[in-house]
């Protein structure tokens, strides 16, 4: 086994890469059973452009990480599980963090979906493109681009040459019931770091609180919103499935302008995703 407080370089071959993940993280609260990286015999993505495994410093620390799609397996109420994932893990020298890129948005239809990453280089920098491949019944297969990322503040940051420039102010976000174990919640924050939050059903913690924010969480929410440019998307988005989760966000701007998202199924961009994301992590407190 590799210690985790070495370098990923020192990872030459894909078993070596596959072990080391086994070893040292979790996927969805639970240990892995095995991992296995696209390509050869285990590839899937059938995408002669995908890149399955490689080096870049993506989140522009001056060191290499490393990205990996592949396969997980693991257990679930007894059963195994096997799912595609998409992970960077950071070249730090203390501790290798992995991050995950968010499913939702790839699960948004009867449609398959299948992510693939490209790539892209720029001085010593390294970006995400990140792609999809649709099917539709009869028809030939589509690739849809679905933004460029790079890491920031341990989670996926979609990049933009010309970001929204108008400061947010405040964020509202709430989700109502799906059919099944949705976290219901209700969470308004603001750029003091003032929280409110109400826990519903499904959640950590129920009841009402208030809260303070970490700054570095508020300035990455608000930089990513200024990215996806939030103001130039759709009032409401809707997948194509029943019994789903809908999340209703509301952005308020220092011009005094206010942005409502209504979005069944949280999947309407890949970058809106990324934030449900983050939400949804902050309220597993």
């Amino acid at each position: 086994m590799l210690g985790n407080a070495q370098n990923l370089c020192d990872l030459k071959e894909k078993a070596q890469v596959e072990q080391y993940i086994v070893d040292n993280y979790r996927i969805s609260g639970a240990p892995y059973e095995g991992f296995k990286i696209y390509g050869g015999e285990t590839n899937s993505l059938e995408i002669p452009e995908a890149i399955t495994m490689a080096w870049g410093d993506f989140d522009h620390d001056g060191i290499e990480d490393l990205f990996v799609h592949g396969e997980a397996h693991f257990k679930r109420y007894q059963q195994t599980i096997k799912q595609a994932e998409m992970l960077i893990l950071t070249g730090r020298k203390k501790k290798h963090k992995k991050i995950t890129f968010p499913k939702r948005y790839f699960r948004k239809g009867i449609n398959p979906v299948r992510p693939y990453v490209q790539i892209l280089k720029k001085n010593t920098k390294a970006y995400l493109l990140l792609s999809v491949q649709m099917s539709r019944a009869g028809a030939k297969l589509s690739e849809q681009s679905v933004g460029t990322l790079y890491v920031k503040n341990d989670h996926l940051m979609p990049y933009s040459a010309d970001p929204d420039k108008e400061a947010v102010v405040k964020i509202e976000f709430k989700t109502d019931y799906c059919y099944g174990t949705c976290p219901v919640f209700e969470i308004v924050m603001d750029k003091g770091g003032h929280v409110r939050y109400k826990g519903i059903d499904h959640v950590v913690q129920r009841g009402e609180k208030d809260l303070q924010l970490d700054q570095a969480d508020w300035a990455y929410m608000s930089e990513l919103i200024q990215n996806i440019q939030l103001r130039k998307l759709k009032d409401m988005y809707s997948v194509d499935q029943t019994d789903n989760q809908t999340g209703y966000l509301t952005v308020h701007y220092a011009d005094g302008s206010i942005k409502k998202i209504q979005d069944y199924g949280l999947a309407g961009s890949y970058g809106l995703s990324v934030l449900y994301d983050y939400i949804f992590g902050l309220i597993d407190f």
